[in-house]
């Protein structure tokens, strides 16, 4: 059997992903899917559990130690959120060897920067996703290979990508700015504190009675 494992509690990307998986496994029997994790969308993956009559599984909560050996359990790690910043599962799948299929959102790409640790589609895009699946499926790898090229990342290493990401988006913001006019650097910089509060209210300019 080649397993997949997904994340439940993010966003109604996982319901992409549940419909992806429903629509390979009436024809590749060989195929399983478990979703880790609990959140808004956890009834209806349970009622889909229930029409693919085993093929799908979803674990509830799990504490972290148990989510990492799912991860060392499967052989890739799907994470189809529509939003994401730089997700640690990403690079613990990585680290474990394992490739991952996500979609191309936030840090995401950063990380997945080799065709050798896996795929990135559109977010939202279903059917891409189904094929996607179906690669990885069929695509032998060497998971110390992977772990290799992912390059031992840890937390600095998310911190720094997370950085790095925020960086490319408040640049982003800044060329293209409202109506395409460029968006002064005082948008993007913290206020003072006012008359010396240290507070959250305080350093957003917030006036507190």
């Amino acid at each position: 059997m080649l397993l997949f494992v997904g994340l439940l509690g993010r966003d109604k990307g996982v319901l992409d992903l549940v419909d992806a998986f429903e629509r390979l496994a009436r024809v590749h029997p060989d195929l399983e899917l478990t979703l880790v994790g609990s959140g808004a969308e956890e009834l209806a993956c349970r009622a889909a559990a229930a029409r693919l009559g085993g093929r799908l599984t979803v674990t509830g909560y799990l504490p972290h130690d148990q989510v990492s050996q799912w991860l060392g359990a499967c052989d890739a790690l799907v994470l189809p959120s529509l939003h994401e910043g730089t997700p640690n599962v990403v690079l613990e799948a990585l680290a474990s060897g394992r490739r991952v299929v996500a979609t191309s959102v936030g840090g995401i790409p950063d990380i997945l920067h080799s065709p050798e640790l896996g795929e990135l589609v559109p977010p939202g895009d279903k059917g891409a996703l189904a094929d996607a699946l179906l690669r990885a499926a069929r695509h032998e790898y060497d998971p110390a290979r992977v772990a290799e090229l992912a390059g031992g990342r840890d937390w600095d290493d998310s911190a720094r990508a997370l950085h790095d990401t925020l960086l490319r988006v408040v640049r982003d913001a800044r060329r293209q700015g409202a109506h395409g006019q460029e968006i002064d650097d005082a948008l993007f910089s913290t206020p003072p504190p006012k008359g010396g509060r240290e507070d959250g209210a305080a350093r957003t300019g917030v006036t507190l009675g």
